[in-house]
């Protein structure tokens, strides 16, 4: 969930590293955010299949306690 990283222009102090937010919790805020806990339709390429959808929509689940896509994933080839 976080990447740690001296080096990264934007970096915080957190319990474990100086670091910045991973891949797949900054997409899970920013949807959170912009499009609230529940949307229509979780959308994106077919290589974000697994893991970075599944570890979007787990991390949301556990924040929110709701599943954030009403129907579903659609994976574009």
């Amino acid at each position: 969930m976080e990447k740690a990283d001296d080096s990264h222009l934007m970096k915080w102090n957190s319990p474990w590293s100086i670091g910045f937010p991973g891949w797949h919790l900054e997409c899970t805020a920013m949807s959170n955010k912009y499009l609230g806990e529940e949307f229509d339709i979780h959308g994106g390429g077919i290589d974000l299949k697994f893991p970075h959808h599944d570890c979007e929509i787990a991390q949301a689940v556990g924040y929110t306690g709701k599943q954030p896509a009403k129907f579903g994933s659609i994976l574009i080839c």
